[in-house]
């Protein structure tokens, strides 16, 4: 089953104006306050059972009757907000928002363009309906926001009038618009979801985030852990997230730093399949794989092959370093810590029963740097392997030549 998302525009607002409350602020009008109460029977038949608004005043103030009635909390969420159009409220919006959707790639100073601001709707429908599956959510939010959402979603009918005729609660009569067709029309809205992932908590994402920040990303997804690791959470949860708004019809593409944070060798390949299988598109922001990459083609392929061969010429290379130290008479690794007493005491607490925490807590390091402290559990357990593999072999009888 999916989410059901109802979009509901605000009720009537005081009409902007200079020197007025400002866009945040601007409350509903007492015929906008009816007319949020006469949507409540209505809506509550839906059986709603989640609250989300725009942190837009009249658009808190249309869904609060509702959450009131049905005792549910109105959660805020930024990405529902209006257009940021860059106007100042003034009463001729009207006359500027019309041209606007004659140029939707058209963004004023400090605004966003109707392109971009189908782009976070769809986005942030998208993550509602992904973390309300099998339920029914109320989003009270925006005409504008509203209608750059249904053309993300492949609505092309939809335009300036069809916005500004979208009626407040209760409203007239509308006409209902028909579906896209799921294979025929395809979602004019592009949807980039950003990734960014560090191997050791020590290393910072601050490089990655500015990077994707810089490209005007604005959904990421971030995590550190180790490109070995089996299970990567952010990174399931960003892929999760790009199927559903692929899904929907929109096209949607993974954006990562370079493509070492995507993991390496199989995890690659894996990866590259799944985004093949859901159609998401993947782009690099730099490094030599920079720019947009079809997971199906032959970049991605050779990628994997690459990254395995980086990491086993990694790997030999550390054990011909080895084999050459020890070749030399050079100890591998940090200095001992054990000495024949440390080994007799060992042996004593684990001829006594002590589990290897129990012996590591009651032996103590007499000489380097960590004097005074107390060995690992995983160093008394290498001393007493190597002990017993040592035993092991003097107690094997040489055989006549």
């Amino acid at each position: 089953m999916r989410a059901t998302l109802i979009l509901l525009r605000h009720a009537a607002p005081v009409v902007p104006s200079p020197g007025g409350p400002d866009d945040y602020t601007r409350p509903l009008t007492t015929e906008g306050h009816q007319q949020a109460r006469s949507v409540i029977d209505e809506l509550r038949a839906l059986a709603p059972h989640a609250i989300v608004s725009s942190p837009y005043l009249r658009a808190v103030q249309t869904v609060q009757p509702l959450a009131h009635a049905l005792d549910l909390p109105v959660r805020t969420d930024h990405e529902l907000r209006e257009w940021d159009s860059g106007l100042e409220p003034r009463p001729d919006y009207a006359r500027h928002y019309a041209l606007s959707w004659t140029m939707p790639r058209l963004a004023r100073p400090s605004g966003e363009s109707l392109d971009q601001l189908s782009h976070r709707a769809v986005l942030a429908l998208a993550e509602l309906a992904h973390q309300h599956r099998d339920g029914t959510v109320v989003v009270g939010s925006h005409a504008t926001f509203i209608a750059r959402a249904l053309v993300g979603f492949g609505f092309t009918q939809v335009d300036w009038a069809f916005s500004h005729a979208m009626p407040m609660p209760p409203g007239s009569v509308w006409t209902e618009l028909p579906h896209p067709a799921a294979a025929a029309t395809e979602s004019s809205a592009h949807v980039r979801i950003g990734y960014a992932r560090a191997t050791t908590v020590r290393q910072s994402l601050d490089t990655q985030l500015d990077s994707l920040r810089g490209a005007g990303i604005g959904r990421i997804f971030s995590e550190k852990v180790s490109t070995r690791a089996q299970t990567r959470p952010e990174l399931d949860r960003a892929v999760a997230l790009a199927r559903e708004i692929r899904a929907s019809g929109a096209a949607v593409t993974l954006v990562v730093h370079e493509h070492k944070r995507l993991g390496r060798c199989i995890e690659l390949a894996a990866l590259a399949e799944q985004l093949k299988a859901a159609d998401i598109g993947l782009e690099f922001l730099t490094g030599e794989l920079q720019g947009s990459h079809d997971p199906s083609g032959v970049v991605f392929t050779v990628l994997a092959a690459l990254s395995g061969m980086e990491r086993e010429y990694i790997r030999d290379r550390t054990l011909e370093g080895h084999e050459s130290a020890r070749a030399r008479g050079k100890s591998i690794g940090g200095a001992a810590v054990a000495d024949e007493a440390m080994l007799s005491m060992a042996l004593h607490l684990r001829e006594n029963g002590h589990s290897l925490r129990d012996i590591a807590a009651r032996l103590v390091i007499t000489h380097v740097k960590k004097k005074g402290r107390h060995p690992s559990p995983a160093t008394v357990l290498r001393l007493l392997r190597d002990h017993d593999l040592g035993a092991a072999a003097a107690a094997v009888p040489l055989r006549p030549k």
